[in-house]
């Protein structure tokens, strides 16, 4: 491993790394602790790829996903596993998941996606293969998704594990060729009916624009997941279902009316949800009353989906803005590093304008309650 001191960007290979020289020549006490866990991030990534890119190496550059995503998966748990205090499976989701949320959107390519010529090639090194395919990676130059996902079915087998694959499939190859070969993700709507107690359930292709989202017919097979007030529970796995990409909905039923639900618990699935607005005042009122009730990923989650569906017209700005309220009493930094970049573009739309004006007023009153703490 060596240290220089120009270097554009980490290089590896079986036999050498190339780093920066504030990457390899740090320790703590020499530097913020930013930098120190970038350091280490940056040096975890590296070595991931003595396997993923070097060892193992993709068929082609239409797979280069395979290389990528698993470095910078492992680029946070293993630099979890050098210093636990940085919670970098909460950095995680508001560092790697939102942000390829925002990157998949109109004119986006798939994971896998043809590369022909080398300028092609260096366009495909983007946020979708590194930051979208860091969930699902093999001997050098003959290895495409195909062997990813024979490996995992080889597991499933041994273990015993049918019921992780959705029903009616009989390989995970049907399940995850949808999200690796097409571009985009789903808006999944749970919309209650409060008289008959039933939650149905809808999806879309999400973009920006309502002509894109309409003229798009996507849809995928959905691992959901979801709690309510009365049963709260915030495992990944609580209440897990399966949307048929074949079926227009699901349904199932919430009994009590003042029950909030959340759904995409701890956003481990790759989808952004949207609900009526009755559903939005009941978790924005938990979040008011106490937020501790919802677990800080999907505090997150909630901020950043809800402002990205106002700026889509899926709900209001009133909606998104109510959901901030309870930000005065919010503690922890991982919901308020979903929601900042919200806020600043806000901001920058509205400058020099009332509305600008009242967000600085009642940011004033939450940064003084900050300095408190």
């Amino acid at each position: 491993m060596h240290a220089l001191h120009d270097v554009f960007s980490p290089l590896s290979s079986p036999l050498a790394y190339l780093l920066r020289e504030k990457f390899l020549l740090t320790s703590k006490g020499q530097c913020t602790t930013a930098d120190f866990q970038r350091a280490t991030s940056v040096v975890t990534h590296e070595f991931t790829h003595q396997w993923f890119g070097d060892l193992v190496t993709p068929a082609s550059w239409n797979f280069a996903w395979l290389n990528e995503a698993f470095a910078r998966l492992f680029e946070y748990f293993g630099t979890r596993m050098v210093e636990p205090t940085w919670r970098m499976e909460d950095l995680f989701v508001v560092e790697q998941v939102q942000v390829a949320f925002n990157s998949d959107l109109k004119g986006s390519h798939a994971m896998t996606s043809e590369t022909t010529t080398p300028d092609s090639i260096s366009e495909t090194f983007d946020h979708i293969i590194y930051n979208k395919g860091q969930g699902f990676d093999f001997h050098r130059g003959t290895v495409e998704p195909a062997n990813l996902w024979d490996a995992f079915d080889g597991v499933l087998d041994e273990i015993g594990g049918a019921q992780y694959l959705p029903p009616n499939s009989t390989s995970i190859t049907e399940f995850v060729d949808q999200w690796v070969n097409k571009p985009g993700f789903p808006l999944v709507t749970f919309s209650r009916n409060y008289s008959s107690k039933v939650v149905t359930v809808t999806q879309q292709r999400f973009l920006v624009e309502k002509a894109d989202r309409d003229a798009d017919k996507t849809n995928w097979t959905i691992p959901l997941t979801y709690t309510t007030r009365t049963n709260a529970n915030f495992s990944s796995r609580a209440n897990l279902f399966w949307f048929d990409r074949f079926k227009p909905s699901v349904q199932f039923s919430v009994p009590d009316n003042n029950d909030w639900l959340i759904a995409n618990l701890k956003e481990v699935g790759f989808y952004r949800v949207n609900y009526d607005a009755q559903n939005w005042a009941l978790i924005a009122a938990q979040l008011s009353a106490n937020p501790a009730k919802i677990h800080l990923l999907n505090r997150a989650q909630i901020l950043d989906d809800a402002f990205t569906l106002a700026r889509a017209d899926l709900v209001s700005y009133e909606t998104a803005l109510e959901l901030t309220r309870y930000l005065k009493t919010e503690k922890d930094f991982i919901p308020w590093y979903a929601v900042w970049s919200h806020i600043r573009d806000l901001l920058h739309t509205y400058a020099q304008t009332e509305v600008a004006n009242q967000m600085k007023v009642r940011g004033k009153t939450v940064g003084a309650r900050l300095v408190q703490w």
